[in-house]
């Protein structure tokens, strides 16, 4: 997202209000019912973008209606400063309403972000907890993914027996034996890890900015190179 000016304004949109809105869902039951709903309707096109086709999936309006319920209801309990943030996005795409009957490509379009034309890899999630690390991120179809680790993110090596499990749109690695990191590091265990596909070179790719384990890993046509996109 960050590639552009306007995606890293989302960026930053987001990490200005993201306490508030985790602390919302703790109190509130119903919020993380509507979300959870909202996420799972929604996945399946995230899923088809990130796999560089999200022109064949498509927005309607009863998404779009789904997002205006839990969009209003968040307003409800928001503070002034979240409140305005979501009227006003809102309110630029007349209720989100632009953005039905369009396909994912041409929603992130519309959102100013550049739509993959080829798979890419976002690392959603990953954690360290009983000496395990645990690394999720999306499932590319048809593609046979690796997970690997650095204690430097210069030097890296496959995992070779990690848990694996996948649900429809995702896939969960599990390192059981991370090696212990170096007594001068202080860097968190859960950001010397990556996963990557086939044919990829393990070389460390080019870092912009930002924790590896928040980043998106563009899948090149060749082995030759391995770009970080993300955050």
């Amino acid at each position: 997202m960050k590639r552009t000016p306007e995606g890293q304004r989302l960026m930053d949109l987001y990490w200005q209000h993201t306490l508030e809105v985790v602390r919302l869902l703790l109190a509130n039951p119903l919020f993380r019912e509507q979300v959870a709903g909202v996420v799972a309707t929604f996945q399946p096109g995230v899923a088809a973008l990130l796999s560089g086709n999200g022109q064949s999936y498509p927005i309607t309006q009863s998404m779009i209606d789904q997002l205006n319920v839990l969009w209003s209801a968040l307003i409800e309990k928001a503070s002034p400063a979240l409140k305005t943030a979501l009227e006003q996005e809102r309110a630029r795409f007349n209720n989100f309403q632009e953005f039905v009957n369009k396909d994912f490509s041409q929603w992130a379009g519309l959102l100013e972000i550049p739509a993959p034309t080829q798979p890419w890899i976002f690392i959603s999630s990953a954690t360290r907890e009983g000496g395990r690390i645990t690394v999720e991120c999306n499932d590319i179809p048809g593609t046979d993914l690796t997970l690997w680790r650095s204690r430097n993110l210069s030097s890296w090596e496959q995992v070779l027996n990690p848990e694996v499990s996948r649900s429809i749109h995702t896939i969960r690695f599990i390192d059981p034996a991370p090696p212990r990191p170096a007594a001068s590091s202080t860097k968190s265990d859960a950001r010397e890890v990556r996963c990557q596909a086939p044919r990829a070179k393990p070389e460390v790719p080019r870092l912009e900015r930002g924790i590896p384990w928040r980043n998106s890993w563009e899948i090149p046509n060749t082995a030759d190179s391995m770009e970080e996109v993300g955050r």
